[in-house]
């Protein structure tokens, strides 16, 4: 150890240290998901009355706030948003005038402002239909988003950026759209102006807004286009009024979305159709600098996949397909495609037992928090977040993994190449 102490830092050290003692970095019982070294697994529990059901949607930034739905007292079956944190779900309401159901699925934390979007029945759309909303945990208060001009008043916020005043992006029905369909949005907050993003040309007019960068400048998403045809999609990039479409694997057919885009806007995650999938399913995508590359599938089961979340370094997170049946995964570019619970098993030595990991949906910043869904113990759906140990600097692994080397040669390796998330 003493030829390492020159290059680390005391804390730096110590994670050695424990690695040493504690190869696959057990689960702590209990530690804050702010910390940096916490491997956790916490079930997100559900809101009281009607059935026991809770999805979650959108993680904040640091990861520490979840958005989704459950089923509540005033939501029996139709799901009311909520926000948890720090262990505790709190039942967020809905806008005036409907009914109790609503959705939250993203939220936005900048300085003391916190934002939350969705989409909530309300006074214009009666207890049959939804309307995106804002919500402030400053004063618990909703603001509803309305709908494009001519629609028929349905519209959903599916994401804010990380700016402030709001900037938010979703769908609504829309006079182009038709009575049936749906059209992009973007909305700022500031100027309360809603404004339809188009669709891309080649097919008919319908089109949907998945997520949006940081700074508010890239949206994405998906449309019908010339290629595509008018029975599937295709995924778009828009920014700076610019409809851009970002095609298919090869061999498909000609079927893609845009689900979800790094904080900086630079990568792009989804679904398209390809060889592998058939003509059934979709394989998980990344876009990057106008390449698009195919993540494959989790091995065994029906080939199909989504890439559903990626952080800003590029850990993308979803849903693949086993023998057992939907799994949520885990990609980087060095690993590949692996399955979560296996991932987070291997490293915090800990056995989930009959916890059924079906989606990962949000993914923090830097990549260390995961949520998602699946079915808990008792087979009901529930949703989770765990937490991974956060990626360290190269000086540090090696001397790490130096060490457990020198430890694994005399008792075998303690902590195997599938446990290792950052190699």
């Amino acid at each position: 150890m003493r030829d390492f102490v020159p290059a680390l830092s005391l804390s730096a050290v110590a994670a050695v240290v424990t690695l040493a003692a504690f190869p696959c970095l057990a689960q702590r019982t209990a530690c804050p998901l702010s910390d940096v070294d916490c491997v956790i697994f916490i079930p997100l529990g559900d809101l009281t009355g009607g059935n026991y059901r809770s999805e979650v949607y959108g993680l904040s930034q640091d990861g520490l706030v979840a958005v989704g739905l459950s089923d509540s007292s005033g939501a029996p079956s139709s799901g009311e948003a909520f926000r948890w944190e720090n262990g505790t779900m709190e039942a967020l309401g809905s806008l005036p005038g409907g009914s109790t159901t609503s959705r939250a699925n993203g939220v936005r934390r900048v300085a003391n402002d916190e934002w939350i979007v969705g989409a909530s029945s309300s006074s214009a759309t009666g207890s049959n239909g939804l309307e995106a909303f804002l919500y402030s945990t400053q004063d618990a208060s909703f603001t509803a988003v309305g709908f494009l001009a001519g629609g028929s008043s349905q519209s959903s916020a599916a994401a804010i950026a990380a700016v402030n005043p709001a900037v938010v992006v979703g769908q609504s029905s829309s006079e182009d759209a038709g009575s049936s369909g749906s059209e992009a949005f973007i909305f700022y907050g500031e100027e309360q102006i809603l404004t339809g993003l188009g669709s891309l040309p080649g097919s008919i007019f319908s089109s949907f807004a998945t997520a949006v960068s940081n700074s508010g400048s890239v949206v994405v998403g998906a449309s019908p286009s010339a290629a595509s045809g008018n029975n599937a999609t295709e995924a778009f990039r828009w920014e700076a009024g610019e409809l851009e479409g970002l095609g298919f694997l090869v061999g498909g057919l000609n079927s893609s979305s845009a689900l979800a885009v790094n904080s900086t806007g630079t990568l792009i995650v989804g679904t398209s159709s390809s060889e592998s999938s058939g003509v059934n399913a979709e394989e998980a995508v990344l876009w990057q600098g106008g390449e698009m590359q195919a993540l494959n599938d989790l091995p065994g089961g029906t080939f199909d996949s989504a890439a559903l979340a990626v952080s800003t370094r590029g850990v993308v997170v979803g849903q693949g397909t086993t023998e057992a049946g939907p799994r949520a995964f885990i990609w980087t570019e060095t690993e590949g495609m692996r399955d979560l619970r296996d991932v987070f098993e291997a490293l915090s030595g800990t056995d989930l037992g009959l916890w059924q990991l079906h989606e990962a949906t949000a993914i923090s910043a830097n990549g260390r928090i995961v949520a998602g869904n699946g079915l808990n113990e008792n087979n009901q759906p529930e949703a989770w977040i765990l937490s991974l140990p956060e990626p360290r600097a190269a000086l540090l692994q090696a001397a790490a993994l130096t060490v457990l080397a020198s430890l694994g040669r005399r008792r075998g390796d303690p902590c195997p190449a599938d446990a290792r998330l950052w190699p």
